[in-house]
């Protein structure tokens, strides 16, 4: 009864995503706003201008870097890409894929569902405390489970190839004979 009305406004905005140790710096170069770690701490966000543009930024990271993430108007997104490649020339910054992304904060150990996780995987797979932070907790009962708990589960582990190639996404490490299905038995997969 308090007639609320919600609209995805996310096609309203063109985001860009600031990462790395001169993140904050480069930003500050566009001015407009305090971005300092008293003013902006990790994971809220602020209103202000950027290169003379409405803004919106989150002090974020999904990369495991130091991270911004700054919202314009749509129509404003390449004013600021622009004079963010432009400020940050000094600061050797440059565009970075997804796959660098995602290699990034794999790497920090910052896991996303669906890469890391396929609704069998449990926090202690990816070598993360359990519940670490409340004695009880959603799950818990399920998590202690003798399944959830064997010492032969499956762990998230890095690989490094010795040759420096890069491995095939889903890529299978065998092992001999089969398993009660019919199939080959694997060690790991990528």
């Amino acid at each position: 009864d308090w007639q609320v009305h919600v609209v995805n406004l996310t096609e309203q905005f063109a985001q860009v995503a600031v990462a790395g140790p001169n993140a904050r710096r480069l930003l500050e170069k566009l001015g407009g706003m305090d971005l300092s770690r008293e003013a902006l701490a990790h994971m809220p966000w602020a209103e202000g201008r950027l290169a003379a543009l409405d803004a919106r930024v989150l002090r974020v990271s999904f990369s495991g870097e130091l991270g911004f993430e700054g919202a314009v108007p749509a129509s404003q997104g390449r004013k600021l890409w622009d004079a963010l490649l432009a400020k940050g020339a000094e600061f050797g910054a440059m565009p970075y894929g997804t796959e660098a992304l995602h290699v990034m904060r794999a790497e920090k150990g910052f896991i996303m569902i669906g890469d890391e996780t396929d609704g069998t995987v449990t926090p202690r797979d990816l070598g993360l405390p359990a519940g670490a932070k409340k004695a009880d907790f959603l799950g818990k009962r399920g998590m202690e489970r003798a399944a959830m708990t064997a010492p032969d589960r499956w762990k998230l582990v890095g690989l490094e190839t010795v040759d420096g190639s890069v491995l095939p996404h889903a890529a299978l490490s065998p092992l001999e004979g089969e398993n009660a299905n019919g199939q080959r038995k694997t060690q790991a997969r990528v």
